[in-house]
C-alpha cells in the first residue's frame, strides 16, 4: 500500500459525508425551531477545513446569535470580551432573557452560559432518550449513540467589520472569546496549496489525527492537535517548503517533543490552548512520540505498518 492509498483510505468519502447529513440537520432544525435567538447555522471547523478522518464521529455546528444593537469590549484579561445590549433596546432585544444585570453600570451583559444552558434544555425536549446532552467547554455536546456521532453546537456573535467572531469562554458567565473559523479554512487551504506545501499539509494533519485517534496512548483534542501542527509549521515555514511529507512530520513530532509547556496558540493566534495532559500522561505521550519519530526515519512501508499493525 502506498502512503497516498493509506491517506485515501482514512479520508471520508462523499457518500459517508452524505450519510451523516440527516443527523446534524435534525439537531440544527431542533435548536432553530425552539429558540428564536439565532439567525442561521452551519457546519464548521475540521469539516469545513476538510481535515477530518473517518469514521466521522464528530461534527461542529455554529449558530449565529441575533446580537444586533450590542456593544462589546475587551476585559482586563486579554482576549476576553464582554457583550452588552445597547440601552435603547434593553427591553425588546431577542437576547434580553439571557443577560446578567450589573447594578454598578446599569448594563445588561449577555451570558454565554445562560444561552448554552437553554440550548441543552431545548435539545433535551426533542431528544429525551439521548443520555448525553450537556454543556461542554464553549459548546453544547450531543452524543447520538444510534449514529455513533457527537455533535458540538456553539453559539456565536458576529462582530461587524472585524476579522473574528465571539464564542463562549466556557469558564465564565460573562466572558466571550475570539475565534475565526473562516480564517482557519483560509490558512489551511493556503498551506495545502501548490504554492506552499503542495497538498502535503492536509496529509500530515490527517496522519497526525489518525495516530492521535488510534495509536497514541492518550488523545489530544482534535483542534488542539491541528493548532500544534500549524504552530510547528509556522516556526520552520521556509525550511520545510520543498520537503517531503515524512520530513515535515519529523519536524512536527520534534516540535511536540520539545513543547514542554504543553500549550499552543490557536490558528488565528488569539489565545493559548492546553494539551490537558497530566504529568504521567505527558510522559507516556512523549514515549510514544519518540517511537513515532524513529519510524519516520525508515521508509513509507514502516510508517504504514506503524499505523495499520
Amino acid at each position: 500500500m502506498s502512503i497516498q492509498s493509506f491517506i485515501n483510505s482514512i479520508t471520508p468519502s462523499s457518500d459517508e459525508i452524505e450519510q451523516i447529513s440527516i443527523s446534524w440537520w435534525n439537531i440544527r432544525s431542533t435548536i432553530e425551531s425552539k429558540l428564536d435567538i439565532f439567525w442561521w447555522s452551519k457546519l464548521t471547523w475540521s469539516y469545513s477545513r476538510r481535515t477530518k478522518i473517518k469514521p466521522i464521529d464528530d461534527l461542529d455546528i455554529i449558530f449565529k446569535l441575533k446580537a444586533w444593537n450590542t456593544t462589546f469590549w475587551e476585559s482586563s484579561e486579554s482576549w476576553r470580551y464582554y457583550v452588552t445590549i445597547n440601552s435603547w433596546f434593553e427591553n425588546s432585544h431577542p437576547l434580553r432573557n439571557f443577560t446578567n444585570y450589573n447594578y454598578s453600570d446599569g448594563k445588561y451583559y449577555i451570558s454565554p452560559i445562560m444561552i448554552t444552558n437553554k440550548m441543552v434544555e431545548k435539545i433535551k425536549e426533542t431528544y429525551s432518550t439521548t443520555p448525553y446532552i450537556k454543556r461542554n467547554w464553549e459548546c453544547v455536546t450531543v452524543n447520538l449513540s444510534s449514529y455513533e456521532l457527537t455533535i458540538d453546537c456553539t453559539p456565536y456573535i458576529w462582530v461587524t467589520d472585524e476579522s473574528y467572531i465571539l464564542i463562549p469562554a466556557w469558564w465564565n458567565n460573562l466572558y466571550w472569546k475570539k475565534t475565526n473559523p473562516e480564517n482557519d479554512i483560509e490558512v489551511t487551504n493556503k498551506l495545502n496549496s501548490s504554492e506552499c506545501y503542495d497538498w502535503k499539509y492536509k496529509w500530515v494533519i490527517k496522519l497526525m489525527k489518525y495516530r492521535n485517534e488510534y495509536v497514541a496512548p492518550y488523545k489530544m483534542r482534535s483542534y488542539v492537535l491541528e493548532c500544534a501542527v500549524y504552530s510547528a509549521i509556522w516556526v520552520n515555514y521556509f525550511s520545510l517548503l520543498n520537503d517531503d511529507y515524512r520530513t515535515i512530520l519529523k519536524w512536527i513530532v520534534f516540535y511536540l517533543i520539545y513543547n514542554r509547556n504543553q500549550m499552543v496558540k490557536d490558528i488565528p493566534w488569539y489565545e493559548y490552548l492546553s494539551f490537558w495532559f497530566t504529568d504521567y500522561q505527558w510522559a507516556k505521550y512523549l514515549e510514544g512520540l519518540n517511537k513515532f519519530f524513529k519510524i519516520l526515519w525508515i521508509d513509507d512501508d514502516a510508517l504504514i505498518n506503524y499505523f495499520t499493525k
